[in-house]
């Protein structure tokens, strides 16, 4: 374990380029981009004509990509045209994602999140298929699917709430060091995850090996940082090995940390927005919300997960 913490402690310089606070994100204007219109006559032409090239889209890609990987680890895009429809809004979207990076499909290549009337504290189901508050996390709790980004474009808001929220995993591992050098070293250890992702078969061996770090260090992804506390907590339950007192008190620092308000970057996403995530340096959260009675106005976002090609 004083391997581990001394470890820890000397990641700390190697991640201060990396990490930014409430009030940084905004005085920048570099993480929020609007789409110019030549993206989209160039993306109506392709559609006509297959052979023609998306230049423009490229170079938008390579654009998100930088601000991902070696920025902020956010970009929110503006400007698809609300006259889109939901149809050549997916399309857009996936040309898009597939530009960025190389889409994992363990829940399709584009997945609706919506409330599906259900509670996934009794139901076998992720909590995007609800309208409750995610809290803090990153995507997948697999420990063999590893989202390098995770992409969402709001096609209908909620009728209230559903704010996201997001807060640098980089500046969130600098402060708790700073105050916390034990809780960061418990973060270190592995913990087991409950098994929720499709095409993850359950049984209580599968469950026991469906296990990893909070935080690690791995290779070309740097600080990395794999986090859901209620799949960690029922996955321990069920696998009848209970979280200690020192590793609550860690996860309870942590999601203090995680919940700092001038850490803490908050916004709505509105219809045609598309918000992309570095999964391993930003933390995110979305608000509960109200939804609509008609089906055919209630919150849909689309997800993508991408690996970093």
């Amino acid at each position: 374990m004083i391997q581990s913490l001394t470890k820890a402690q000397n990641q700390v310089d190697l991640i201060r380029d990396q990490d930014w606070t409430r009030a940084d994100m905004l005085r920048s204007s570099q993480w929020q981009l609007t789409i110019p219109a030549v993206v989209f006559q160039e993306f109506h032409q392709a559609s006509a004509n297959p052979s023609a090239g998306l230049q423009h889209l490229d170079q938008l890609a390579r654009t998100i990509q930088k601000e991902l990987f070696d920025g902020s680890g956010i970009v929110l895009l503006r400007g698809v045209p609300l006259n889109f429809s939901e149809l050549v809004c997916r399309n857009f979207y996936l040309a898009l994602g597939q530009r960025i990076g190389k889409p994992i499909d363990r829940y399709g290549l584009v997945y609706d999140v919506t409330d599906l009337g259900r509670s996934y504290q009794t139901s076998r189901i992720p909590i995007s298929q609800t309208n409750a508050e995610t809290s803090f996390h990153t995507d997948s709790s697999a420990i063999d699917c590893l989202p390098d980004v995770v992409g969402l474009m709001c096609l209908r808001p909620a009728l209230s709430g559903g704010e996201s929220q997001v807060v640098s995993v980089p500046a969130v591992y600098q402060r708790l060091a700073a105050s916390d050098p034990k809780a960061i070293s418990l973060l270190h250890q592995d913990y087991i995850r409950d098994i929720v992702t499709p095409g993850s078969a359950f049984s209580l061996e599968n469950l026991r090996k469906n296990q990893f770090p909070i935080f690690s260090h791995q290779g070309r992804r740097g600080l990395t940082f794999r986090y859901m506390r209620y799949w960690i907590e029922r996955g321990h339950q069920k696998a009848g090995a209970l979280l200690d007192a020192a590793q609550t008190a860690a996860f309870d620092a942590l999601d203090r940390t995680l919940c700092a308000e001038d850490l803490v970057l908050q916004f709505k996403l509105e219809a045609r927005d598309i918000l992309w995530v570095n999964n391993f340096k930003v933390a995110h959260n979305r608000t509960n919300y109200q939804d609509y009675a008609e089906p055919d106005q209630k919150r849909l976002l689309l997800r993508m997960w991408l690996e970093q090609v």
